[in-house]
């Protein structure tokens, strides 16, 4: 992906809470529970062991890394994704 570029945007509802995310950052009107998704997913990346599906969220081998991270949010903090956005287009010469 080129600096600059638009990554698709996925909807989830947790919470019963509409909230988008993007580039993993998570917006939404609910602002407390996009503070507390955001500090959720920022501390899960840094802390992911190899056993964790987030651990290679910032890595070649995790193609659409939001689409990890809103799966996982919805597993932790109950819901279910909405829209999952259009994934990147798959690029041969990346390694996943």
């Amino acid at each position: 992906m080129e600096i600059g570029e638009e990554t698709a945007m996925i909807i989830a509802k947790i919470q019963d809470v509409e909230v988008r995310l993007r580039n993993q950052k998570w917006t939404g009107e609910d602002t407390a529970i996009v503070s507390l998704l955001n500090n959720w997913t920022e501390t899960v990346i840094e802390t992911a062991t190899s056993g964790s599906p987030l651990f290679y969220v910032n890595s070649p081998e995790d193609p659409y890394p939001d689409y990890t991270i809103a799966t996982e949010a919805v597993k932790v903090w109950g819901g279910e994704i909405i829209d999952e956005g259009e994934p990147p287009e798959y690029d041969p010469e990346d390694i996943y």
